[in-house]
């Protein structure tokens, strides 16, 4: 029977030379079984041969730490990925991190047309994707590296942020129908027909609504006193119209 010892011995010597093999250095025993995982969809060293999974040799070991983090906490969907990252501790991300930070990017086997990367180096330039990825497209820090990228992957993810942004139009349009108009409060208008008035006593031309308004609010201010003083004008007159008949009627039943 192997003794323990000789297994790991050789397990790390078997990884050391494949490290060296792909350019970057072996991983730690202790997150060892968590890179299997991860080159099982990355491919040996995260050098991807599919477009459906990114490669992450040569990425920022902060981007990928933050997007690990991200899968954990629910900011970030995947179902592939959710349930791996929910098994990960803070340190296990931070040296998958410098681990496939580490690693030595494979060339891309993707076949480029002239014509097309020229055209697009005039829309990144447009839009200013090298001012986060920087001029060769290496990242840094948090701006993960789109060089060498899957050719697939990048479209696709290109395709998911305008519809993430097309969707965040349509609720924010959604929103603001939704929201009531926000009328002018009364306790407001006195303020603001006073603002009319010094812009007219400036020399400023007042619109006609802001007059209108103002005449309004004259009527609102004045006509209810101006009724009231009627209606009790008109009970007093009635109330004295209402005795002198009782009088005379009385004056009458003695004679």
């Amino acid at each position: 029977m192997i003794p323990m010892r000789s297994m790991v011995l050789s397990s790390l010597m078997l990884w050391s030379a494949l490290g060296s093999a792909q350019g970057g250095p072996a991983p730690d025993a202790s997150i060892k079984d968590k890179v299997d995982t991860c080159v099982a969809c990355h491919g040996p060293g995260g050098n991807s041969a599919s477009g459906v999974f990114p490669t992450i040799a040569g990425q920022t070991g902060r981007y990928i730490y933050l997007q690990l983090r991200d899968f954990k906490e629910g900011r970030r969907k995947d179902p592939n990925m959710d349930a791996i990252a929910a098994a990960l501790s803070q340190q296990d991300m931070l040296a998958l991190g410098d681990y496939f930070s580490k690693q030595k990017q494979a060339p891309s086997a993707f076949k480029a047309d002239g014509a097309k990367v020229t055209a697009g180096k005039k829309v990144s330039d447009a839009v200013l994707c090298p001012m986060c990825h920087l001029g060769g497209f290496e990242g840094q820090n948090e701006i993960p590296r789109v060089a060498g990228q899957q050719y697939d992957y990048i479209k696709k993810q290109l395709a998911d942020f305008q519809g993430q942004a097309a969707h965040q139009r349509r609720r924010q349009h959604d929103e603001r129908r939704r929201r009531p108009v926000r009328r002018r409060h009364r306790e407001s208008r006195p303020l603001h027909h006073e603002s009319v008035l010094k812009r007219r006593r400036r020399g400023g031309a007042a619109p006609r609504c802001a007059e209108a308004a103002a005449g309004r609010d004259f009527s609102r201010r004045f006509m209810p006193l101006a009724c009231g003083f009627f209606r009790w004008t008109a009970l007093g007159r009635w109330a004295n119209l209402c005795r002198l008949r009782t009088s005379c009627g009385r004056r009458a039943r003695f004679r």
